[in-house]
């Protein structure tokens, strides 16, 4: 019989903001899981963070991050704290990322998590591509293009590099 211990939530008590000798000020991150069925293989990650409060300029709610692997453990997809998504590619054999996707269009893409969409005022879908060799090196990578200010003039802009 296999067992997975999960770590569920991680407190700290922080003694720089009050000296409290029954540590009633806790912060406290949470952790919640699921695994690929019929396996002990972690599938997904949500991270909700400690509330900020406004007063302290946070936003007044739990926020928090999920994260998707693949079978083999890579992380495929991201949502942050506001919703915007991120997607990663790996291959398999050497474990090196493929592709990098920032800010994704989700009417782009077929593979996203279900019920993940494209937040209001996202979708730039910024693609780095890397070609690797077969031990997993860079050889290529092929960044974002961009617009940028040329002698007053908006020129499109790509960065290829060596690896």
């Amino acid at each position: 019989m296999y067992q997975v211990d999960l770590v569920t939530s991680s407190t700290e008590f922080p003694d720089d903001i009050t000296v409290d000798p029954y540590q009633s000020h806790r912060i406290t991150t949470s952790f919640s899981y699921t695994l690929f069925p019929g396996t002990l293989a972690v599938q997904s990650i949500t991270t909700t963070w400690p509330v900020v409060s406004t007063a302290q300029n946070g936003s007044g709610v739990a926020d928090g991050k999920t994260q998707f692997f693949s079978l083999y453990g890579y992380p495929t997809w991201r949502k942050d704290e506001r919703a915007f998504l991120v997607r990663d590619q790996f291959d398999v054999a050497t474990g090196a990322q493929t592709q990098h996707i920032e800010d994704v269009n989700t009417a782009l893409t077929t593979d996203q998590p279900a019920g993940w969409t494209t937040p209001a005022g996202g979708g730039l879908h910024l693609i780095t591509d890397t070609t690797i060799d077969p031990q997993g090196r860079n050889l290529y990578i092929y960044a974002p293009s961009i617009t940028i200010d040329v002698g007053g003039v908006a020129t499109q802009y790509t960065a290829r590099g060596r690896g």
